[in-house]
């Protein structure tokens, strides 16, 4: 839709008009500018083009020139002409209570009511706009800022996409993860005590090497949350230039490779203690089918980074994340950079939309920061939560499987309650002291981003002010 027409007359002021449509157009976009020389195609109906657009617009700018009035070789009143278009259009604007802004041009000057036609005689009233040859560039940049009061912007921001509430979502997790839980614990012993056979104690059953295995692997996690937070100033200074590179750019160069190097150093290290058994069999498997849900984890993030490039701006995924704040805040500099001056209305607005809704998302990393240990972990990371307690619960119904058929043979043997008390502790130890850390490491890192991007915007918010 058109939302300013401009009004003339035909004559060698056109450059002016030319000059005027010019400098709108490039500010507000070609499609929220309507001038008849270009836009009414062959073939059409001039009438029919110009009554529509003059009833769609929101405001037209009335050009006036010497001769606008009276024709000054012979003394004609090309107003009082019955098919004169400049007065229909300007008529027509007014009755259908349009913002109208004359717009003399040099000398030009807005006629006296009483030199006006009845309808059009408003037009006098109206407060004047001049466009001096002198400063002309000067004085359309100020009807630019004039108008930008006036117009609908053609841009609008996207609307809010409805999500399930974080609450909602976090009992469902809760929920499922402790009726798997209980399934895991509970189902594997009961399974070998029913069809199993007491093991002799040179003899090794798989379940036990499983379960050893998990917890070995286990104990990784919070031995490299340690590692991460001892040197958490440069681990985050690194992630500070990962974050803002192209997603395509980080698998290819960080995030593959390291995975790739991981499941064969692993898969090595599982083969080189057990040989090539059943249980590295499975281990392996194990491995290759988390690295290939990595993969399209990956391949996922890169696909919609590619659509938030191409319909920027976008509001950020819930929860709310570090690398989505980095990389959102580098896309709008990068936007920003890239735009000549002086910036268009729609290219401030996208800006300026850009910003506040980074501004919301750090203000919500923020309160991540202060968020208490269950609320953090349900309300956060519900599905990575939920993969730890059946990964848990796995893990003890594994090693209650490789001893029931024994407890069952002889229940009064406390040595196996002990043995299933110890290695539950253990799981138990692991996954609380690498959730404690990783709670603690995250904390601060969700604060230190978050007063990281409220600086970057506010340096945004003062480039953009003197751009504008």
């Amino acid at each position: 839709m058109y939302e300013i027409f401009i009004n003339y007359r035909s004559g060698d002021h056109f450059v002016a008009v030319e000059g005027l449509y010019s400098r709108l157009s490039r500010h507000f976009g070609d499609n929220a500018v309507f001038l008849d020389r270009g836009a009414i195609r062959s073939g059409e109906r001039y009438p029919d083009v110009l009554r529509d657009k003059v009833e769609a617009c929101e405001v037209l700018l009335a050009v006036i020139h010497p001769g606008w009035l009276t024709d000054t070789a012979n003394g004609t009143r090309l107003i009082d002409r019955e098919a004169d278009w400049v007065r229909y259009e300007i008529a027509t604007a007014l009755r259908l209570g349009k913002v109208v802004i004359p717009v003399p041009l040099g000398d030009g000057l807005v006629p006296e009511p009483s030199g006006l036609p009845d309808s059009i005689r408003d037009l006098a009233l109206r407060q004047a706009h001049v466009l001096h040859a002198g400063r002309f560039a000067k004085d359309v940049d100020a009807l630019v800022g004039r108008l930008e009061h006036c117009v609908t912007p053609s841009w609008r921001p996207p609307e809010p996409v409805e999500t399930v509430s974080s609450g909602s979502e976090a009992r469902r997790w809760t929920i499922l993860s402790c009726a798997l839980g209980v399934g895991l614990v509970t189902a594997p012993p009961l399974v070998a005590a029913a069809y199993g056979r007491p093991m002799p104690e040179d003899e090794v059953p798989w379940p036990f090497t499983a379960a050893m295995w998990s917890a070995l692997f286990m104990s990784a996690f919070p031995i490299s949350v340690a590692g991460i937070s001892l040197a958490r100033r440069r681990v985050n200074d690194a992630e500070q230039v990962l974050h803002t590179v192209s997603s395509a750019l980080y698998n290819s160069r960080f995030a593959l490779p390291v995975g790739i190097t991981l499941v064969v150093s692993l898969s090595l290290l599982v083969l080189a203690a057990t040989g090539f058994g059943y249980p590295a069999f499975v281990t392996v498997i194990a491995l290759l089918m988390a690295f290939a849900w990595f993969a399209i984890a990956l391949l996922r993030n890169e696909r919609r980074e590619e659509d938030e490039e191409a319909n920027w701006p976008q509001r950020p995924g819930r929860p709310v994340t570090s690398p989505a704040l980095r990389r959102g805040v580098e896309r709008t500099r990068r936007r920003l950079a890239g735009w000549p001056d002086p910036l268009t209305l729609e290219q401030r607005l996208k800006v300026g939309w850009a910003l506040d809704v980074l501004a919301e998302g750090a203000a919500e990393l923020a309160r991540q920061s202060t968020r208490k240990r269950p609320i953090w972990l349900t309300g956060t990371y519900p599905r990575t939560a939920t993969i730890c307690v059946l990964w848990a619960a796995a893990t003890v119904g594994l090693f209650l499987a490789s001893l029931s058929p024994n407890i069952k043979a002889d229940p009064a043997h406390s040595r196996y309650y002990i043995a299933v008390a110890l290695f539950t502790t253990i799981v138990l130890a692991l996954f609380g002291a690498g959730v404690e850390l990783l709670y603690r490491h995250q904390r601060w890192v969700h604060g230190n981003v978050a007063a990281e991007v409220h600086g970057e915007i506010a340096e945004l918010h003062r480039t953009l002010a003197l751009r504008s």
